[in-house]
Parts: structure tokens; sequence; C-alpha cells
């Protein structure tokens, strides 16, 4: 089970002329396809003079993963998908793509469309950062003092975080682990601990 993804670091974009046309490519990240949506809007309320205004989103991953294009009006796959190819292209997801096209008087034809979609998707993933994210489990481990050592070591070598600690009779912790170590993470703690501690 993969528990790492690629996405953007932050909005991006990138602009260019193809025979009289300008095209304006902006990239977000978002969390949901509702995100994405009221992106889009607030991106078609901006240049709402614009000829068209085409876009593109993928939001999580695996057999969760959602995503959408539209060709806002544009010959049927000339657009939207060129943008969406781009995003899978670069292995990307939790990211939206708005192409904005002023029409410029000469039409580019469905290749030439696709083309320039396609450039103008690339250019605004390339000019923002890509970074790797990882999901995380959050588990509530209830310990003694005794055997909190063992707790703090377990989370060092899965490389977990604590969240948030209650230090009362026992110790509460709320930790967030690696998704693919959470059960490596419980079952040697359970093994080193013979079965004291209590995962929630």
């Amino acid at each position: 089970m993969t528990d790492q993804y690629k996405t953007i670091q932050s909005p991006a974009s990138a602009e260019f002329k193809e025979k009289g046309s300008k095209f304006i490519a902006q990239v977000f990240p978002v969390q949901s396809r509702e995100e994405a949506e009221q992106k889009l809007a607030e991106v078609k309320k901006e240049y709402y003079d614009a000829t068209h205004n085409c876009s593109a989103f993928k939001v999580g991953i695996g057999d969760d993963a959602v995503y959408h294009y539209d060709d806002d009006g544009e010959p049927s796959g000339t657009a939207g998908q060129p943008i969406y190819q781009a995003i899978t292209d670069a292995d990307l997801t939790d990211v939206l793509i708005v192409v904005t096209r002023y029409f410029g008087g000469t039409k580019l034809g469905t290749g030439g469309l696709i083309r320039a979609y396609s450039k103008a998707a690339t250019q605004a993933i390339e000019a923002t950062k890509i970074i790797t994210k990882r999901l995380a489990e959050k588990l509530t481990v209830r310990t003694t003092y005794d055997d909190i050592s063992q707790v703090m070591r377990s989370l060092d070598e899965v490389e977990g975080k604590i969240l948030s600690q209650d230090y009362g009779a026992d110790i509460t912790l709320q930790v967030a682990v690696r998704k693919s170590l959470a059960n490596q993470f419980t079952e040697r703690l359970t093994d080193l601990t013979a079965g004291r501690i209590e995962f929630g």
C-alpha cells in the first residue's frame, strides 16, 4: 500500500501567446472536489471576459482518487483532457489547473489547441515546487510511566509524531504514524509491553 504522494507546494502561473491567443495557466493546491470547484468559480469570476476557462483537477490517491476535467466550450477533448494529462504525467494529486484563453482571432485547430493547453498546464506545474507528502494514521496510545520509554523508542523507529499528551495516573498520547507502518508500530509495542498498552 502506498502512503505517499506528490502534490504542489503553492499556487503558480504561466502565460504565453499562440497565434494571437493568450493562454494564462494557474495551478492551485486543493484538498477536495468542493475546494477545487470553489477555486475554479473564483477564477471564472476574475476572468469573466475570457473566451474560455478550461480546467482539470485531481484529489486523493489510489481507489479514493477523484478527478474531473472541462473543455468550457472548446471542441471536445482539446482542453480539459490535455490539462488533466499534464497532471497525470507529473504524477500529481490534490491539484487544480485552470487555463484561461483569450481568443486572438486565428483558429488553432484541434492539434494546435491540444498542444497549447498541454503546454500551458505543463508550464504552470514547472513554475511551482513539487513536494512529497505522506498519509498518516492517528492513534491514541494509553501507557504506564514504566512503558513510556518503549513507546518513545518505537515512535522514533517509525518516524512518528506526538500530537498531544496527557499525563495523569497513566499517560495518554495522540500520535501520528505513517499509514504503511501503523500496524508494525502497534504490534511491536504490544510485544514489547506484553500487551499492557492500549490503542484507540
